[in-house]
């Protein structure tokens, strides 16, 4: 019996994974509480972070505005008019909020599936240059793209990129990174879980020996 079979939730978790990864790469139309949305791209993100907005900041819990504003960033209607800006907000007064923040947060979730892990000492340390300037680098002198392609591709697919760059390099060095998948956890979880069963187990029967 394989993993698969083995561990609950297991095989679907890899399947979401390939599953999402590969939704990146077609451009489906998605919509939030039916309202049509655009991917978050690397040029849409920096609005977003501009503008402070708490699905990319995570500072503050999302506010009705909040949702509207991020709906107005990834719409195909997006503009510098102020006027239509405006009406579009105005027009989402009446969504269900939950809603639309729960698929916002899977929107942003799928988008970041595969963004470069972060540990703590690499958060503290002094930033040089933006984290937009490092991607459109690392694709540019890669694929020969340009700054325009770069900031409008799909981040989900933009990402897998910078992922399988990172990697070939390294292990070009001698020194391959480990890899990871979200899947990984249920995995680790069911081992845990098992490894806690066993210990619980030998220490029963040590007990009842002791007797």
């Amino acid at each position: 019996m394989s993993l698969f079979d083995e561990i609950a939730g297991y095989s679907e978790a890899v399947e979401r994974e390939k599953a999402t990864r590969d939704a990146a790469f077609v451009n489906l139309p998605r919509e939030v509480c039916g309202k049509p949305v655009l991917p978050i791209t690397l040029r849409r993100l920096l609005i977003l972070d501009g503008v402070k907005s708490p699905f990319i900041t995570n500072h503050t819990t999302p506010s009705g505005a909040d949702v509207a504003l991020f709906l107005w960033v990834c719409s195909p209607e997006f503009c510098a008019d102020k006027s239509k800006r405006d009406k579009f907000i105005a027009g989402c007064r009446k969504l269900k909020y939950a809603q639309a923040v729960s698929e916002i947060g899977e929107m942003i979730l799928e988008t970041f599936y595969d963004s470069p892990a972060r540990g703590k000492e690499e958060g503290e340390r002094a930033s040089y240059w933006s984290f937009a300037a490092s991607v459109i680098d690392t694709i540019a002198t890669e694929y020969g793209w340009n700054e325009e392609q770069i900031l409008d591709a799909p981040l989900a697919r933009v990402l897998q990129y910078v992922k399988i760059i990172s990697h070939r390099k390294l292990a070009a060095s001698g020194n391959p990174p480990p890899l990871f998948n979200p899947s990984d956890k249920v995995k680790h979880d069911w081992l845990v879980a098992q490894n806690n069963a066993a210990e619980a187990k030998a220490k029963n029967r040590g007990g009842a020996d002791g007797e």
